[in-house]
């Protein structure tokens, strides 16, 4: 509360300031005035998202209800017919920080490497798809016709 009142308070002395500038001979002054409010929003505005990066959230128990209810429900709401692709990569950049592939951690298998939001990490292995370049040179003249 206190920093939306802080933050308000200082839009409305920039704004006030530029309709003084605005209603008079443009001076020195007055000018200089306004340049300093909106420095002041400026700077409060970043001390603002400092302190918010450093504070935790604090969740209602109903919106904590909410969170819950819509995790449980992952399943569901991602192979929905309604669900769209955008909405699946909404979803995955909310709840996935980071995805490492290792192609060369094991011969023929990829290693997944997954770091979830929440800080957990997980691992997985899949089979990767050997393509041989060779080729029979059957195939290749089909192509060619």
């Amino acid at each position: 509360k206190q920093w939306a009142l802080r933050r308000e308070r200082s839009r409305y002395d920039a704004e006030r300031a530029r309709r003084q500038y605005d209603a008079v001979e443009p001076a020195r002054t007055l000018e200089k005035a306004w340049e300093d409010k909106l420095r002041l929003v400026n700077e409060i505005e970043q001390e603002y998202r400092r302190w918010r990066a450093r504070e935790p959230l604090v969740l209602q128990a109903q919106d904590h209800a909410a969170l819950q209810e819509l995790a449980e429900n992952l399943p569901a709401i991602w192979h929905s017919e309604t669900t769209q692709p955008e909405d699946r990569k909404r979803i995955l950049r909310f709840i996935v920080q980071e995805v490492i592939l290792d192609q060369k951690k094991i011969r023929g298998q990829v290693a997944i490497r997954i770091l979830w939001q929440t800080g957990a990490t997980s691992e997985h292995q899949i089979q990767r798809r050997l393509q041989s370049y060779d080729r029979d040179y059957g195939e290749l003249e089909l192509v060619r016709e």
